[in-house]
């Protein structure tokens, strides 16, 4: 059984970064995955083998799927993450593919040690305990290191952010299980940013506290001549805005009903504007789509209007009103129209042409006759 699911967070994941530097990105299907909580996030099922910068660490986060039930584990391929990239337009020569075709996707507890796959440590167990290292971060205050460069060039800053902010959205879910696309903005003081710019240099992180939304401080130890020192740095996380998905492909036409809808968070993407999307279900339950859309789409707002009452061909019931009166006769809908829609309607058996209002199912109505148009 093979799940589709939302590619849009994955557009960054070609088109930012590894694309403009002419690499494709190397990705590969995990052995056996595993998932712990009840959404299957794209990091669960695809390690990024080359070609790692923040957008695809921001991708792994992402929601894909409902996770699976104890002893009935998913099936992925390769073949299944292509096709949706194709539909969203993006080059398949952008990624490359190694290990499996497929893989199996099982829910239940993870085994692997908690560390993050060699990137990050805990505080807990960083070091050896008698390494002169160890013993040097021990109590250690912060230290001044020396003067404070004049100009601390912004691209640093921003390597340095994005590193921190990776750190920290790791940490945070070996601490919850739960793999979430946190919004993380902090200030990373001037003098350490040639430091911490460096992954290697970064040991550990700890602080922060549940909820873990809004301001927290967080502690890195980092390697500093031969020392660990303990260099704390303000955050702000927000979770990501949630907006409205499908969870089926649907066809043009169709009405949209409550089991076709589910919430994905946005993409933290440059250039997209929430305002286009919808971020409440009850919006769009009981309208209809205006075009076709696959598994995971969002639901945009110019995709969707109220139902069609009144179909291209059908014979429909006229109403004139002028003053007091009311004449009506029978007509033919030239255009499909949802109650406010104004339509052509062809006057039987004249034949001439009027705009119509819609009112209701095969009705519309006009407020005066045009003098070109005569009622029967």
């Amino acid at each position: 059984m093979a799940y589709a699911f939302s590619a849009i967070a994955l557009v960054s994941l070609t088109l930012i970064g590894p694309v403009i530097a002419g690499e494709p990105i190397t990705l590969q299907l995990r052995a056996q995955p595993v998932v712990e909580g009840q959404v299957v996030r794209i990091g669960d099922l695809v390690e990024v083998i080359h070609g790692r910068c923040q957008q695809t660490d921001d991708v792994m986060t992402s929601a894909v799927a409902p996770s699976p039930r104890e002893g009935t584990p998913q099936t992925w391929t390769r073949s299944d993450l292509t096709q949706h990239l194709e539909l969203r337009g993006i080059h398949v020569s952008a990624i490359r593919w190694m290990g499996a075709e497929r893989t199996q996707l099982r829910h239940g507890k993870r085994t692997e040690n908690s560390s993050l796959s060699g990137q990050f440590g805990t505080q807990s167990g960083s070091q050896p305990a008698g390494s002169s290292v160890a013993q040097a971060s021990r109590g250690l205050p912060i230290p001044s290191r020396g003067q404070t460069p004049a100009f601390v060039q912004e691209r640093a800053v921003k390597q340095t952010e994005m590193l921190l902010s990776q750190a920290i959205t790791e940490y945070i879910t070996l601490k919850t299980g739960d793999r979430t696309a946190w919004r993380i903005t902090m200030s990373v003081p001037p003098q350490f940013v040639p430091l911490m710019q460096v992954k290697t240099n970064i040991v550990s992180i700890g602080g922060g506290q549940e909820p873990w939304e809004g301001a927290q401080e967080f502690v890195f130890e980092v390697k500093d001549r031969g020392a660990l020192i303990k260099v704390p740095i303000q955050a702000t996380l927000q979770l990501p805005p949630m907006i409205v998905t499908s969870t089926r492909a649907m066809r043009r036409d169709e009405m949209i009903t409550a089991d076709a809808l589910t919430y994905t968070p946005l993409p933290n993407k440059t250039g997209i504007d929430p305002a286009i999307y919808f971020s409440d279900v009850n919006q769009l339950v009981g309208k209809q789509l205006r075009r076709s859309l696959t598994t995971g789409q969002p639901f945009e707002t110019g995709f969707i209007g109220d139902p069609v009452v009144v179909t291209r061909g059908e014979l429909v019931e006229v109403e004139s009103v002028s003053g007091g009166i009311v004449v009506r006769t029978s007509g033919r809908a030239t255009a499909s129209g949802a109650v406010g829609d104004l339509i052509d309607i062809e006057l039987l058996p004249s034949r001439s042409r009027i705009l119509a209002t819609v009112t209701e199912p095969l009705k519309v109505r006009v407020a005066a006759v045009p003098s070109r148009s005569k009622l029967n």
